[in-house]
């Protein structure tokens, strides 16, 4: 029966509830007592609403299979608003789970996709080239040959014996459907061919591009290695040009030295002048101790106001610092308001629409139920009017008409069962996404009234530092005119202190040099400084031969760095041109398989 057809599965969904109560009407209404619609799986005439049958079915049996119909729907609408509750849930928790896999995958793939794509270029090209001919012919050949011998459902057929003009047919139907097939794989192979040859001319144009920016580097090299050469060249002229002054200044002290010793009454003047260097030392050492302690009287005051301007330095740094951090702080709370309404819409994008497809099912059920309450009015009306005339030839019973009301209020009562089971579903989700949203609400609340606490108690220690430094500086500011003072003073102590040292340093030179030369006269000396400035003489010749040798060397390692820059940039040059000339073959071999394909 259509009836039991439509529930025996147990409860498809909501609205396969509505389908089978309008073929239950439409069946009832019939006055023929005959079918409108054929189930699937079942015989036109099976059923006949008003205890019609063609094949003799019973009431009884009818009322039977409605009953366990009834409890069997019931029990499944039941099962499923409970199954549909936890699916619901599980489909949300693995949906978010699936999107966050999914997008860490698509990053894995891009990387992974990229390596495999610049590794498998160059070597498929040139696989490609040589084999691509003869693969597309042999292939194709086989595919086909194998296909014919597959396709024989027996393996009979290919034993027979047709007829000339069957053979000609078959052959002109084969030919044209292989004909067809090869065109289609011979411009997807073409397409492919183009797109290697699109990549060996890029391959190429690197190449080339690679190749001029190794000439850019090998000249900045060139310049580097003549650039290098020529201040070698220069340092070793100036250490000889130092060395010969060096020399010369130590000759014109020997030359002085000699006519010092070959003088007679030198040592005496320079006793007495020794003696009074050592009284004028004394009184210099007394200067500059009392400079000092006037220093350091001067320097313990201020002491005081280098610390108190570091003091209101650090306080205007940590200032700065909460104010800088209050200004970010403060363009969170946007972050804030975002990240919680973000939430409430994910929240709405999975409750929303099974809401609102509940709420379409059940103004459906209700647009059923109206239509169920006219039919079983006018049934009643029907059967009025027909007992109104005296001659009436139908010969529907009582019972029949009771069994087509109650057809009608079974299917109502299953409109509404369907409607509370929609009804309570649609409930429960308003009621979890209301209080979903209120709960986003509140911590939304909560993050802002935080929000503000901190960025309140960023304003109160902002103010307490700018205050303490307010305070520090007033003091800088009553205290200024000493603090110019003491500074004037400080920098007069210092120089007094710097210049009483240097007289002090310029007198000791001057005593140490007239005590070696009184304590190392001898009238022999004059000899040794003679002596010393023939080894100067020789000392000068072996240095502009060592500077000759230096700057011969340095030629001899420019010529072999300039030999070596040239065999590699010959070489890159010629591997260049085999790399670009291989291509090349490749890509003419490429574009012979194109033609080849096109001649077919």
């Amino acid at each position: 029966m259509r009836r039991k057809w439509f529930l025996r599965g147990g409860l498809l969904t909501l609205s396969s509830t509505l389908i089978s109560s309008s073929c239950v009407v439409l069946n009832t209404l019939n006055p023929d007592g005959t079918s409108n619609h054929t189930s699937p799986g079942s015989r036109e005439g099976d059923f006949k609403p008003g205890g019609g049958s063609n094949q003799g079915g019973s009431n009884n049996s009818e009322r039977t299979d409605s009953e366990s119909s009834s409890k069997a729907y019931l029990a499944s609408a039941t099962e499923t608003g409970e199954l549909f509750s936890d699916w619901f849930k599980d489909y949300v928790d693995k949906k978010m789970a699936d999107e966050a896999k999914a997008m860490e995958d698509k990053e894995a793939a891009k990387v992974d996709a990229k390596i495999h794509e610049d590794e498998h270029r160059i070597t498929s090209a040139e696989l490609t080239g040589e084999l691509f001919s003869y693969w597309i012919k042999e292939y194709w050949y086989n595919y086909y040959k194998s296909r014919i011998y597959r396709d024989s459902v027996s393996g009979f057929d290919i034993d027979l014996h047709p007829s000339s003009k069957q053979i000609d047919e078959e052959n002109m139907r084969l030919n044209k459907i292989v004909a067809k097939m090869l065109a289609k794989v011979n411009e997807s192979n073409k397409d492919s061919l183009r797109y290697l040859i699109d990549e060996l001319k890029k391959a190429q144009a690197e190449a080339i591009k690679e190749q001029k920016e190794a000439e850019i580097e090998f000249n900045n090299k060139e310049k580097s290695y003549e650039k290098e050469l020529q201040d070698k060249i220069a340092k070793y002229k100036k250490y000889e040009e130092d060395q010969r002054k060096k020399i010369a200044e130590e000759k014109s002290s020997n030359d002085d030295n000699i006519k010092f010793w070959t003088v007679n009454g030198k040592v005496e003047s320079m006793k007495n002048e020794r003696k009074l260097a050592l009284e004028e030392i004394t009184d210099l050492n007394e200067l500059l101790e009392d400079a000092k302690e006037l220093e350091k009287e001067t320097k313990s005051k201020l002491e005081i106001f280098d610390k108190k301007m570091a003091e209101s330095e650090e306080l205007k740094r940590k200032a700065d610092r909460v104010d800088y951090e209050k200004f970010f702080f403060v363009h969170n709370e946007q972050a804030i308001t975002t990240k919680y309404l973000n939430q409430i819409t994910q929240v709405e994008s999975v409750y929303v629409p099974v809401i609102d497809k509940l709420s379409a099912q059940l103004r459906s059920i209700s647009s059923e139920f109206l239509v169920m309450s006219g039919y079983f009015n006018k049934i009643l009306y029907n059967e009025k009017e027909k007992s109104l005339f005296v001659y009436n030839n139908e010969e529907k019973s009582s019972f029949s008409i009771f069994n087509d009301l109650k057809g009608v209020l079974y299917a109502k009562e299953l409109l509404a069962k369907s409607e509370k089971v929609a009804k309570e579903l649609r409930d429960e989700l308003e009621a979890e996404l209301k209080e979903k949203r209120a709960k986003i609400w509140a911590a939304e609340k909560a993050a802002l009234n935080e929000h503000k606490e901190i960025v309140k108690s960023y304003d109160d220690k902002h103010m307490k530092l700018l205050k303490e430094k307010e305070e520090v500086d007033k003091w800088l500011s009553d205290h200024n005119d000493e603090l110019k003072k003491i500074n004037t003073l400080v920098s007069l102590y210092k120089k007094n202190i710097r210049d009483i040292e240097s007289n002090i340093g310029t007198v000791n030179n001057h005593i140490n040099n007239l005590t070696s030369k009184i304590d190392s006269y001898r009238p022999e000396f004059a000899k040794s400084y003679i002596e010393n400035n023939k080894e100067l003489d020789e000392l000068i010749k072996r240095i502009e031969k060592e500077t000759i040798n230096f700057i011969d060397q340095a030629y001899k390692n420019y010529e072999r760095q300039m030999n070596k820059l040239d065999k590699e940039s010959y070489e890159l040059e010629i591997n260049t041109d085999k790399k670009v000339a291989r291509y090349q073959e490749i890509i003419n071999k490429l574009e012979e398989a194109i033609k080849a394909i096109d001649k077919k």
